[in-house]
């Protein structure tokens, strides 16, 4: 999917808990890098350790996907992630 936005944000307690997420939570969340995806759907960010939600989204109609993601350094010095997006009804 070409032209993607992606971003990482910290601040990810809300994906933990149970429920939706709250003003407060969403208020704490803070993003650290964004970029769009190429023609082919790919993209490449590079970030510190650390835990983060990767979230993807695109336009109007389309539900934003995310996941939730730990960046470990010492394990993989570069990681590949597959995530596949639906179209929102």
């Amino acid at each position: 999917m070409s032209g993607a936005l992606v971003g990482l944000l910290t601040g990810l307690d809300y994906l933990l808990g149970q429920g939706p997420e709250t003003p407060e939570e969403k208020s704490r969340q803070q993003r650290r890098r964004a970029c769009r995806t190429g023609a082919d759907g790919k993209f490449r960010i590079h970030a510190k350790a650390g835990k983060y939600e990767l979230r993807l989204s695109l336009g109007e109609g389309w539900d934003v996907t995310s996941v939730y993601l730990v960046i470990d350094h010492k394990k993989d010095r570069e990681a590949q992630v597959s995530i596949q997006m639906h179209l929102g009804t």
